[in-house]
């Protein structure tokens, strides 16, 4: 496992048709200068164009080469850029082996690597499996595309295992069976049922971000008066016109922003860029020139609880998110409203500084986040008067949990959980009657939550609940009680999530029971270590 995740960034530019259907200043890196060349960072470009394929059902395109070619001319600051545009060089063979060398040519985690794709897509899916994005090589079989075209899946995961931390991937392609996308009858059946999602990208780093330059299921145009398709005619403007805040720089996000607005208005809103993930401060992706000065502060959100959202700055519309706003130094009155009824979810006043990236989405109001839990755990008695009465016990629990992303460290639970065991009671005079008890505690908390890079998080928390015994004796000595006790717990956890729905969490809690279980007065202390799994809806 890498120290630091690999951040990879995936503009998928849609599919064509129609007209042919910085948390704080931290720069990324700057030029050698003194630096020992060896270890200096470089910019690598992988570009592939692809207009000819061997499978005549998919129809040729116009202008996927020229596309790959001008942005191999564009990317001036790159040390080491390969285009590949001949039948030959874009097989899914040929690709897959320019990417293993690619790697190899990757030295440290400060590079930066670019590969774009400009080509048909299409969906594959395994038998009862969810739909997958698939690049269309040129030897790609139309009714094989998950064997003999290239996974975006796959292709993510290998720019995620490149040394490199700055990684983009654009993909100027769509999958909605139009344009430069074609699918088998039975695949587009199933796109249809699929109500416009796109299939997620599986098994790639958290520090992936997705950006798409069209809605899924929308149709991006081929534009021949411009010669490429209209988003990568605006994303190679953005390298001479995108730098927002002024810097020196244009990054990755800011030349998607860039043409995501000018494709927007270029299309008569028919094409609808979108951001599929987050982007947390400063992009350190940089496409062309270095950032040799403090920028100006931006204020930005790419968070789907934003999308839609349209920001006022001192009573003036400056744009609807997913995306960045460069300001000057200084306060401002902040509006942030639903742009199709005018809803207000935010209005203050906001500093900003030089070279501060303001992420808006923490000012959105969010929906609730409901979680189921399940686990299993042992009660173990810590005080000598909690031994007395209580064995080691083990136990199961559910639990619920509800979180306000307003305010998204902070949770609130309802907890059953379910013990039972058997031992003895040495309270009883001049016997050690064996007993069997079990029961339950049902409790109430609020905890705090802290994230961690590569999914891990930190939690403490603190619950009131109630405990409810029931104990049977056996042997010599028979009866049965009811015990009642109020029970207060804190905790500590660690978990980790490989997806958003999904956690597995470690927690140790240590509960205080208060009042007296049969003969023995309270306080009680026990100790309960859970391994749960969460699943998040």
């Amino acid at each position: 496992m890498r120290t630091a995740p690999a951040m990879a960034a995936v503009l998928v530019v849609g599919c064509a048709g129609a007209q042919r259907s910085k948390e704080g200043l931290a720069v990324p890196f700057g030029p050698a200068g003194l630096t020992d060349q060896a270890v200096r960072p470089l910019r690598h470009a992988l570009l592939v164009g692809i207009d000819e394929f061997q499978d005549a059902r998919f129809q040729p395109l116009y202008h996927a080469t020229a596309d790959a070619r001008a942005m191999g001319e564009a990317l001036t600051d790159f040390e080491d850029v390969r285009v590949l545009d001949t039948p030959a060089q874009t097989t899914r063979s040929a690709i897959l082996a320019e990417l293993a060398a690619l790697e190899r040519r990757v030295r440290t985690a400060r590079d930066t690597v670019v590969l774009y794709f400009s080509t048909h897509g299409s969906l594959g899916q395994e038998p009862g499996g969810e739909l997958k994005r698939v690049l269309v090589a040129s030897d790609t079989l139309m009714d094989l595309p998950l064997e003999t075209g290239i996974s975006v899946d796959a292709l993510a995961r290998k720019a995620d295992a490149f040394p490199s931390r700055r990684n983009l991937l654009v993909l100027a392609t769509c999958h909605s069976g139009r344009g430069k996308s074609q699918l088998p009858d039975e695949l587009a059946r199933a796109l249809a049922a699929h109500k416009g999602q796109a299939p997620p990208l599986l098994e790639v780093s958290e520090a992936v971000i997705v950006l798409t330059a069209a809605s899924f299921g929308e149709t991006a145009r081929e534009d021949d008066a411009l010669g490429h398709d209209v988003y990568t005619w605006f994303l190679l403007r953005a390298l001479d016109e995108g730098d927002r805040d002024g810097d020196g720089a244009v990054t990755a996000t800011e030349a998607h922003d860039y043409a995501r607005e000018n494709t927007y208005a270029h299309t008569g809103g028919q094409q609808r860029p979108t951001s599929e993930s987050s982007v947390l401060g400063r992009d350190p992706i940089v496409l062309r020139g270095w950032p040799v000065r403090v920028g100006r502060p931006v204020v930005y959100s790419y968070a789907p609880s934003s999308e839609g959202v349209a920001v006022q700055v001192n009573g003036v519309h400056k744009g609807t998110l997913p995306g960045g706003i460069a300001l000057q130094p200084g306060s401002y009155r902040l509006r942030l409203a639903t742009a199709r009824d005018g809803r207000v979810l935010y209005e203050g006043n906001v500093d900003v500084h030089a070279g501060e990236y303001v992420d808006l989405s923490r000012l959105v109001p969010r929906a609730m986040q409901f979680a189921a839990q399940i686990g299993v755990g042992a009660l173990i008695p810590l005080s000598s008067s909690a031994r007395q009465v209580l064995p080691t016990m083990p136990l199961a629990l559910a639990r619920a949990s509800v979180r306000h992303f307003q305010r998204d460290w902070l949770r609130f639970e309802l907890e059953a959980a379910l013990m039972t065991g058997s031992g003895e009671d040495v309270t009883i005079p001049a016997t050690r009657a064996p007993f069997r008890v079990s029961g339950a505690n049902l409790s109430l908390g609020a905890g705090a939550e802290a994230s961690l890079p590569a999914g891990f998080s930190v939690a403490t928390g603190l619950g009131l609940g109630t405990l409810f015994l029931s104990r049977d004796y056996q042997g010599v000595y028979s009866g049965h009680q009811s015990l009642r006790a109020t029970t207060g717990t804190l905790y500590v956890e660690g978990g980790w999530s490989p997806t958003d729905r999904l956690r597995f969490d470690t927690r140790l809690t240590t509960m205080a029971i208060l009042g007296n279980l049969a003969s023995s007065n309270g306080p009680h202390l026990a100790l309960m270590p859970v391994v749960q799994s969460t699943f998040s809806f």
